[in-house]
């Protein structure tokens, strides 16, 4: 019997461009009436999470990737790194030309390299729609695309979560240079470039369920989750029931795969498995 559901953010409770539809809301509702623990299970940082995901009826979060975890209002775990790592990655980096962005509770910080990349990436994404819906977007993203670092500098906050954008050679030297002390949630080509996002050593979203889990009491055979991308295998490996939003790559540790946010993927996979009834016209 399912208990506890774990959601990721982007690509599977929402979209960029259509937000939480009212399915996917009626979704979350019915299985929180049904007394089903919901918890989102995200990359972003507690800081970025949209202010539409934060109106569902969700028990827990389990954000930056499995950093932080906190239920029902208590902060249960935090996670960073070491600040020498930090620092090693960044001087690389910096002196390799090589973009890299640095994530803290609150706030990212990105160098110029970077800034370009993710907002050339993003404008892609939203370059069929008028300016006005255009910025509503970048506001209800919540992440700003700017060279920053400065911030960071003066700032000096805790890090848990570094993300380098560059040429393969170089990503894949530093993922070997930095494995005994970081954790590589993903390591993928990103258009012509190679995407690189680490985390403190042993955290990752199947980590911090397993934790999770154990402190309410919870097996695993009664658990389920959605995702949608790479960094939601450990999630997938950790739940009975994993649930991939119309996406392949992930088929080989899912248990099924349904349609995607944009189609009311998981309203339809929780009426199927009879979980919750469909809604009434």
């Amino acid at each position: 019997m399912t208990k506890i559901i774990y959601f990721d953010i982007d690509g599977t409770l929402r979209s960029e461009m259509n937000k939480v539809s009212p399915k996917t809301k009626y979704a979350i509702e019915q299985c929180s009436k049904k007394g089903i623990i919901c918890v989102i299970c995200t990359g972003r940082n507690p800081g970025s999470i949209q202010e539409d995901i934060k109106e569902l009826p969700m028990s827990g979060v389990i954000s930056g990737g499995g950093c932080f975890v906190k239920y029902k209002n208590k902060i249960l775990s935090e996670e960073y790194f070491q600040r020498d790592i930090v620092k090693k990655i960044i001087d690389v980096c910096f002196e390799n030309k090589i973009a890299v962005s640095l994530e803290s509770k609150t706030n990212i910080y990105m160098n110029k390299p970077a800034a370009e990349f993710y907002k050339n990436d993003f404008a892609k994404k939203i370059k069929h729609y008028n300016l006005q819906l255009q910025n509503e977007i970048y506001k209800d993203h919540k992440i700003c695309f700017q060279d920053n670092m400065q911030a960071f500098e003066k700032e000096n906050p805790n890090i848990h979560k570094i993300c380098v954008i560059g040429q393969y050679g170089f990503i894949n030297w530093l993922s070997i240079e930095m494995k005994e002390k970081i954790s590589v949630v993903q390591m993928r080509q990103w258009e012509n470039s190679w995407y690189l996002e680490l985390l403190p050593k042993g955290c990752n979203k199947g980590k911090a369920i397993h934790d999770l889990n154990q402190q309410l009491n919870i097996d695993r055979v009664d658990t389920m989750c959605f995702g949608d991308s790479e960094n939601d295998i450990d999630m997938m490996k950790e739940s009975e029931i994993a649930i991939a939003m119309n996406n392949n790559v992930l088929k080989s540790v899912a248990s099924s795969i349904c349609e995607s946010v944009e189609d009311d993927g998981i309203y339809k996979e929780l009426v199927r498995r009879k979980i919750i009834q469909p809604e009434e016209k």
